[in-house]
């Protein structure tokens, strides 16, 4: 069962579980199930839905199920799930999709479980939240704009009704402030410690790895000989040759060699740095393998920035063999495959959001936030 909870005072949102089974047969009435459900719960389905969520949660997929918890005792208000995944849903974007018991009703707290879980589906990757209200449900639809959200259009929905379309980059300021970047922690805490062993840096071209690096070793945190680069293999290898270096041939010599070179600092117990994108969890479970084999502890650090900011990052390093589709597809991946409950999932020990342009860092600043030991 996942334990995540996100907090705004006495309003909790946390994962859906069988417990909630009575509380939400109770709560629900004609509105719910007009706007929300499609027709009554039942114990048996509403036990089944539960557990499908639950499931959804132990496998990081793209449905994340809430339920909204409020009042000094944290009754159940109601629920409200993101799902990442969904027809006519465009990759990094997330549909959030709310309602309220009769009960709890007009006291702002279905804005409030909105801005939360904005910032949740930020921190996973996403860029942009959509809700989608029927028209007549002028409730749900006073919501979208409070919570920041800006209307775009009405469109048909997959069972032929028509909604009104609302959305929001994330994250982005509203008018209370709520998804502004957190202030860091204070120069007393400390930097964040990272272990002697693998690390792997995730996140699409030019979402700034290359630079934190350089930045690491120029404050002396790493080694240059730390990093382990495929582009810089690449350029070793092919770097009068760049139509050969394009190829099958030339991408399995290149991650043998970048695998071999990961294998040696891990036997001498040294830090090596995988600097590549991994966005997926194919190109990560290969690497985890390898620390393994040298029970060397795997820490991931992951690269965040909104897609606009990727594009211009893009477009000021006049890479060739990197394209703007190219940019598009691995952020895509990015959002679906490399959350932070995923990363865990898949072995790492720990793992760490790398600030940037967004959280008004720079490359300098954010590697003064670590340190390696």
């Amino acid at each position: 069962m996942c334990d995540l909870t996100l907090a705004d005072g006495n309003l909790i949102l946390s994962p859906l579980s069988p417990d909630d089974v009575r509380a939400h047969l109770a709560g629900e009435d004609d509105l719910l199930v007009r706007w929300l459900n499609g027709g009554p719960d039942t114990q048996a389905g509403t036990v089944r839905y539960i557990h499908h969520c639950m499931e959804q949660w132990a496998i990081d997929g793209p449905l994340r199920a809430f339920g909204i918890r409020a009042g000094a005792e944290q009754a159940l208000a109601g629920t409200i799930d993101l799902r990442f995944e969904m027809p006519g849903l465009t990759a990094g974007h997330v549909n959030v999709a709310y309602g309220l018991y009769s009960a709890w009703r007009g006291r702002g707290l279905a804005t409030r479980a909105v801005l939360l879980v904005c910032r949740y589906a930020a921190a996973e990757g996403a860029d942009q939240a959509v809700i989608q209200v029927v028209p007549d449900n002028t409730g749900s639809a006073a919501v979208a704009p409070r919570a920041g959200f800006t209307y775009v259009e009405q469109a048909p929905g997959t069972d032929g009704d028509r909604f009104d379309r609302y959305v929001r980059d994330l994250p982005a300021p509203d008018c209370a402030g709520d998804l502004r970047p957190k202030p860091q922690a204070p120069a007393s805490a400390g930097p964040t410690r990272v272990r002697a062993g693998l690390v792997v840096l995730v996140g699409p071209p030019a979402s700034g790895k290359s630079s934190f690096v350089q930045a690491l070793i120029a404050r002396g945190h790493i080694d240059e000989d730390a990093v382990v680069s495929s582009d810089e293999i690449r350029a070793e290898l092919y770097g009068t040759s760049p139509a050969e270096a394009n190829t099958d041939a030339a991408d399995a010599r290149i991650f043998m060699e970048r695998d071999r070179r990961i294998a040696a600092r891990l036997a001498g117990g040294q830090t090596a740095v995988a600097e590549s994108t991994n966005v997926t969890p194919q190109a990560r479970t290969h690497l985890i393998a390898i620390a393994r084999r040298f029970n060397a502890p795997v820490t991931m650090l992951r690269f965040t920035p909104d897609i606009g900011t990727l594009l211009e990052q893009h477009a000021g390093r006049c890479r060739a063999d990197i394209t703007t589709a190219d940019v598009h597809a691995f952020a895509a991946d990015m959002a679906r495959h490399a959350g932070a409950g995923q990363l865990r999932s898949e072995g790492a020990h720990a793992v760490h959001d790398v600030p940037g342009r967004r959280q008004g860092a720079t490359p300098a600043e954010a590697a003064a936030r670590f340190s390696f030991t």
